[in-house]
Protein backbone atom coordinates (compact mmCIF):
# COMPACT_ATOMS: atom_id res chain seq x y z
CA UNK A 1 0.00 0.00 0.00
CA UNK A 2 1.09 3.57 -0.59
CA UNK A 3 1.11 4.53 3.11
CA UNK A 4 3.49 1.70 4.06
CA UNK A 5 6.24 2.62 1.58
CA UNK A 6 8.94 5.14 2.53
CA UNK A 7 8.96 8.48 0.73
CA UNK A 8 11.52 8.69 -2.06
CA UNK A 9 12.64 11.59 -4.20
CA UNK A 10 12.67 11.64 -7.99
CA UNK A 11 16.47 11.45 -8.03
CA UNK A 12 18.76 9.89 -5.46
CA UNK A 13 20.48 12.35 -3.09
CA UNK A 14 24.08 13.36 -3.72
CA UNK A 15 26.80 11.31 -2.04
CA UNK A 16 27.10 12.13 1.65
CA UNK A 17 23.61 13.68 1.91
CA UNK A 18 20.79 11.94 3.76
CA UNK A 19 17.27 12.80 2.53
CA UNK A 20 14.98 14.35 5.16
CA UNK A 21 11.34 14.34 4.07
CA UNK A 22 9.82 14.42 7.57
CA UNK A 23 11.16 17.81 8.74
CA UNK A 24 13.12 19.56 5.97
CA UNK A 25 14.94 22.81 6.63
CA UNK A 26 13.50 25.98 5.11
CA UNK A 27 15.14 29.26 4.15
CA UNK A 28 11.96 31.31 4.53
CA UNK A 29 13.12 32.53 7.93
CA UNK A 30 15.72 34.65 6.13
CA UNK A 31 13.67 35.58 3.09
CA UNK A 32 10.83 37.28 4.96
CA UNK A 33 13.03 39.79 6.88
CA UNK A 34 15.12 40.53 3.79
CA UNK A 35 11.97 41.18 1.76
CA UNK A 36 10.64 43.48 4.46
CA UNK A 37 13.89 45.47 4.57
CA UNK A 38 14.10 45.94 0.80
CA UNK A 39 10.39 46.73 0.48
CA UNK A 40 10.82 49.42 3.13
CA UNK A 41 13.88 50.85 1.39
CA UNK A 42 12.19 50.95 -2.00
CA UNK A 43 9.10 52.61 -0.50
CA UNK A 44 11.25 55.28 1.16
CA UNK A 45 13.07 55.94 -2.13
CA UNK A 46 9.78 56.20 -4.01
CA UNK A 47 8.35 58.63 -1.45
CA UNK A 48 11.51 60.75 -1.58
CA UNK A 49 11.28 60.90 -5.37
CA UNK A 50 7.63 61.94 -5.25
CA UNK A 51 8.35 64.57 -2.59
CA UNK A 52 11.29 65.93 -4.57
CA UNK A 53 9.35 66.10 -7.82
CA UNK A 54 6.18 67.57 -6.30
CA UNK A 55 7.49 69.96 -3.61
CA UNK A 56 11.09 70.90 -4.35
CA UNK A 57 11.33 70.84 -8.15
CA UNK A 58 7.58 71.50 -8.62
CA UNK A 59 7.60 69.67 -11.94
CA UNK A 60 5.62 66.48 -11.82
CA UNK A 61 5.67 65.52 -15.48
CA UNK A 62 4.08 62.97 -17.71
CA UNK A 63 7.14 60.72 -17.47
CA UNK A 64 6.34 60.06 -13.81
CA UNK A 65 2.80 58.99 -14.59
CA UNK A 66 3.95 57.05 -17.63
CA UNK A 67 6.53 55.08 -15.64
CA UNK A 68 3.85 54.23 -13.06
CA UNK A 69 1.51 52.95 -15.77
CA UNK A 70 4.28 50.79 -17.24
CA UNK A 71 4.79 49.17 -13.84
CA UNK A 72 1.09 48.27 -13.79
CA UNK A 73 1.37 46.61 -17.19
CA UNK A 74 -0.75 49.11 -19.09
CA UNK A 75 0.38 50.20 -22.55
CA UNK A 76 2.53 53.33 -22.72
Amino acid sequence: MAGDQPVQGVFPPPPGVAPNFTSPSYISAGIVPASAVFLSLSTICLLLRIYTKARIIKIFGAEDCKSRMQEDGEPS
